[in-house]
């Protein structure tokens, strides 16, 4: 049985075409492409009107799941017309387990495709996204393929944020790892979850993502797809980096704020406990006292960039500060 996934033949609502049981023909489609939305309709149309436009080959057999995760907003009906207009093969299906990993797996349990390609709802795919990913799995006979993410930085966005992004280039929402394609050898080059597939009949050997992991709701946590990559990494998998199947990540307004990065950076630590694997007294003390004995030259660097306006670094060393803050909060939670 997958992890997270309910395999009680769930209900499968199709928007704007006829019913019926996709599980009928598993595995018939070369590629299938999993976008999964919470309450986010407004960016949802302009993801889903990127991969409308898309390139795809004559010979590439492919369909698009809208997987809706719980939202309470008109994402069904923004879903519903990309259906009706049928200039793609989308689908919308509902998942009400709240959670990006219950809503990924949803869509590996839908899929019928023997590619299984993740895109998140605030990304825009370049057009050759998905025959990048195809001609990569078919040149390296692959279980993974990951690719370039980009942020798309509006003219608004503070100089500050445009400064930390840029020093950045495999930081959080990004990934940038040069203009070659590579086989990954380490866990510090696995591709990020905004842009990534796999061979369905492989992540399904490994469980899927794990539902204890990733986002809920307004709660940012991650580590789904780290976690997945790792475990893989270590089994022998084969996963590639590729450059030319780029995709576009959306700063919306809330991400312009020093308060959004703030949080995210204290959900990093709460993932990184999770993530430790099984929890006791000793394990969660080990994290506590190591997070507390980080947190002191931290805090001291903060205040001294502080104090000679450099504000920029002390920004950055604030957000390491909130990481293990948040690596405190979580040890003293489990």
């Amino acid at each position: 049985m997958l992890s997270g996934i309910n395999m009680k033949s769930p209900e499968v609502t199709v928007v704007g075409s006829k019913e019926m049981d996709f599980r009928e023909a598993i595995d018939a489609l070369d590629i299938t492409v999993i976008i999964t939305t919470y309450n986010r309709s407004e960016l949802l149309a302009e993801a889903l009107d990127s991969l409308e436009q898309m390139y795809i080959p004559d010979d590439l057999s492919y369909e698009i799941i809208v997987i809706d995760n719980n939202s309470e907003d008109n994402t069904k009906e923004i879903a519903g017309k990309f259906v009706d207009r049928g200039k793609r093969n989308f689908r919308y299906v509902f998942e009400g387990n709240q959670g990006l990993s219950y809503a990924r797996n949803r869509g590996i349990q839908e899929a019928k495709g023997k590619i299984v390609a993740f895109t998140d709802d605030d990304q825009l795919v370049d057009p050759m996204w998905i025959s990048s990913l195809w001609k990569t799995f078919q040149e390296y006979d692959t279980d993974c393929v990951g690719g370039k993410i980009l942020y798309s930085i509006p003219e608004s966005a503070p100089r500050w944020l445009k400064k930390f992004l840029s020093d950045e280039p495999r930081g959080v929402g990004q990934l940038d790892m040069g203009p070659k394609a590579f086989i990954v050898e380490t866990k510090y080059d696995i591709p990020k979850g905004g842009n990534m597939a796999f061979k369905k009949s492989v992540i399904q050997s490994h469980g899927c993502f794990d539902v204890h992991l990733g986002r809920k709701g307004k709660a940012l946590l991650g580590g789904e797809e780290t976690k997945l990559l790792r475990d893989m990494l270590g089994s022998g998998c084969s996963v590639v980096y590729q450059p030319k199947a780029v995709v576009h990540h959306l700063l919306e307004s809330q991400k312009l704020s020093k308060s959004y990065w703030r949080n995210i950076f204290f959900g990093a630590g709460r993932t990184f406990v999770l993530m430790s694997g099984p929890h006791g007294h000793l394990v969660d003390l080990r994290h506590l006292l190591g997070s507390v004995r980080r947190l002191i030259p931290c805090l001291l660097r903060w205040a001294c960039f502080t104090a000679v306006l450099q504000f920029g670094r002390a920004f950055k060393n604030e957000l390491i500060i909130r990481m293990e803050l948040g690596i405190i909060y979580q040890s003293l939670r489990t």
